[in-house]
C-alpha cells in the first residue's frame, strides 16, 4: 500500500516543472556515465517516478489522474495553475488565506498579509 501513497495527493506547478527537469538530468547523467546494464532498471525507475508525479499534477488541477492517458490534453493541464484551495484529492499545497485570499507560501499558521490564524 505504501507504494500508492506516492501517487496520492497535489503538486504545485513549480515543483513539477522542476521535479521533471531535475530527474531528466540525473537519469541521463547517470546513463552517460554508467554501462548499458543501468539503463533499463534506470529508465524503469524514471518511469515510476514520472507517473506519479504527473497523476499528482493532475490532482492539482482537479482532474483524475487517468487524463495522463491523453497527452496533449495533459501537457496543457500541466500548465494551468492548479485549484485554489482544497479539491477532493487533498488540500492546496501553497497555504491561502480564506479572509484575504492571497497565498502565504507553505505550511503557515498565520497570515503574513492579513495576520488571521488558519483555522
Amino acid at each position: 500500500m505504501a507504494l500508492f501513497t506516492f501517487y496520492k495527493g497535489r503538486i504545485r506547478r513549480k515543483d513539477y516543472w522542476i521535479y521533471k527537469f531535475l530527474l531528466f538530468l540525473i537519469a541521463n547523467i547517470i546513463n552517460i556515465l554508467s554501462n548499458d546494464i543501468f539503463y533499463i532498471p534506470i529508465s524503469i525507475i524514471v518511469a515510476i517516478s514520472l507517473i506519479g508525479v504527473e497523476i499528482r499534477r493532475m490532482h492539482d488541477v482537479n482532474k483524475s489522474g487517468w487524463v495522463c492517458l491523453i497527452p496533449i490534453y495533459s501537457f496543457i493541464l500541466s500548465l494551468l495553475p492548479g485549484t485554489i484551495g482544497s479539491n477532493k484529492y487533498g488540500k492546496d499545497p501553497r497555504w491561502y488565506c480564506k479572509y484575504c485570499k492571497k497565498t502565504n507560501g507553505d505550511n503557515v499558521i498565520y497570515c503574513q498579509k492579513c495576520g488571521k490564524k488558519d483555522e
